[in-house]
């Protein structure tokens, strides 16, 4: 069979449980699938990295961070962002054509976004520079890890377009302090420095996540308010409170295993927003939608809610 097949029939041992996975992913994309994406930082994917390093792979799929970004300060920042809790979408060099500088946010796809972040990259076009430079002009923030670009991908024109991207970089005029140096031009800011979290502090991203480094959350948006789907990768029980930097009212829980869900058990944040109390089993999901107005908690939950022993909330009978 094709090696990416799955070969599903009676005698496969998983054959009896395939419609409980099944549910769990229906009800699991009924969610991520609508709303639209919350991220507060676009990460550069640095493609003309891996391009001009030298090697014997003929054929490389850019699917994630394997094999192609081990121990690069790429895979660091990204992977340290998704520890930290700081969200984020990668972007590509033709997709930075069509960004936007609006109302004091980076605007694509119709999501919006407070900050860009060159990840310690050696290479970047000429023409992909000057639009970013373009866009802090305008007052967008860019946020440079370690340090600026160095050269441009390719060997066409290279000498007269290696001229432009230093003629470009050249207009940065940094003030040093003890961690971060910051450049202004124009209506808006570029902050370098080796420290990621100062500059996630300086770009005002929002930190949400639960204690454990394995514990992900990813947040989205929709009409209610803001989902979140939280995965236990660990071996272990998690009974936590986790923080929720955006306004809510009340908010409900969601488990996509058994179909369960009722409200959750909330408490006012310290540093604003609400926390919510989760508890996962090993492996386990949850998904947490907040509500701006406790009327529209109706529009999920009908009937008669008892109290689960031991829960946290109150989930529908």
């Amino acid at each position: 069979m094709f090696y990416a097949a799955v070969h599903f029939q009676p005698e496969n041992p998983q054959w009896r449980h395939f419609h409980a996975l099944n549910q769990y992913v229906a009800r699991v994309q009924s969610f991520l699938q609508s709303g639209k994406p919350d991220n507060d930082i676009l990460l550069y994917y640095p493609i003309a990295d891996r391009y001009s390093q030298p090697g014997n792979t003929l054929l490389q799929h850019f699917d994630g961070m394997e094999k192609n970004f081990v121990n690069t300060d790429f895979e660091h920042v990204a992977k340290d962002m998704v520890e930290k809790g700081y969200s984020f979408d990668f972007f590509s060099d033709r997709q930075l054509e069509q960004f936007k500088f609006q109302g004091g946010n980076i605007v694509t796809g119709g999501n919006r976004f407070k900050a860009i972040l060159l990840p310690a990259i050696d290479k970047i076009p000429e023409a992909s520079m000057a639009a970013l430079l373009s866009m802090v002009k305008a007052g967008a923030t860019l946020l440079v890890h370690k340090h600026l670009p160095r050269d441009v991908p390719g060997f066409n024109k290279a000498g007269e377009r290696r001229t432009q991207l230093h003629q470009l970089l050249s207009t940065l005029k940094f003030n040093k302090n003890q961690s971060v140096q910051t450049a202004s031009l124009g209506k808006g800011l570029v902050h370098m420095s080796d420290e990621l979290t100062e500059l996630t502090r300086l770009a005002k991203a929002r930190q949400e996540k639960p204690l454990s480094d394995s514990v992900y959350m990813l947040r989205r948006k929709n009409e209610q308010g803001y989902l979140y789907f939280v995965n236990n990768r660990t071996d272990h029980k998690v009974d936590e409170w986790v923080g929720l930097t955006n306004y809510a009212e009340t908010v409900a829980l969601f488990d996509p295993a058994s179909g369960e869900k009722g409200m959750a058990q909330t408490r006012p944040g310290r540093r604003g927003g609400i926390e919510v109390r989760i508890q996962l089993e090993p492996h386990a999901s949850v998904i947490i939608q907040s509500l701006r107005f406790k009327k529209r908690a109706s529009r999920f939950f009908t009937g008669t809610c008892r109290e689960c022993n031991g829960s946290g909330w109150l989930m529908e009978a």
